[in-house]
């Protein structure tokens, strides 16, 4: 009876360890452009090679910058990778810091906080920061800033469209 018990007992620690990494190498990945509810004319834009800035653009549905490749990496966050650098030795990531009001694309690490997002800590269409816990913000100038969530931030709320 102890045998058996210390057999469910291995097996079980060695699939809790098993699953993560199953959930990691399976992961979900889409193909995804981002605008503010208030400007649907423009898209979330990545940088130019060797830049780090991101900014709204007019949408252009053929642009590779204006394109980011979504993958889960659970606990209902995502990564946002830049397709027109996926391939190159500087692959980067939608990212945002306490320290910089604006986001910005680094290179990607998925283990990095700052580049985990995920689509409101409420569920109601912000697309918050697991980093620096604040949403990213079109102002009505058009710049895209991290605000904190509410205060009439009426450029709070951002869409998805298949890419």
């Amino acid at each position: 009876m102890i045998s058996l018990r210390s057999l469910f007992a291995g097996a079980g620690a060695m699939l809790a360890l098993a699953v993560p990494m199953v959930g990691q190498a399976d992961a979900a990945t889409t193909t995804v452009r981002l605008h503010a509810s208030t400007a649907t004319g423009e898209s979330l834009q990545g940088p130019s090679l060797n830049g780090t800035t991101v900014n709204l653009a007019p949408t252009n549905v053929n642009s590779s910058r204006q394109k980011w490749r979504k993958t889960d990496i659970g606990g209902g966050f995502a990564t946002y990778k830049l397709v027109s650098s996926i391939g190159s030795s500087r692959e980067m990531c939608l990212a945002a810091s306490s320290a910089n009001p604006r986001p910005f694309a680094a290179i990607c690490n998925p283990s990095s906080t700052s580049q985990h997002w995920t689509r409101g800590f409420t569920n109601d269409g912000r697309f918050d920061n697991r980093a620096s816990l604040r949403s990213l913000t079109r102002l009505s100038s058009g710049v895209v800033e991290m605000r904190f969530r509410g205060g009439g931030q009426v450029g709070q709320n951002w869409h998805e469209h298949a890419a």
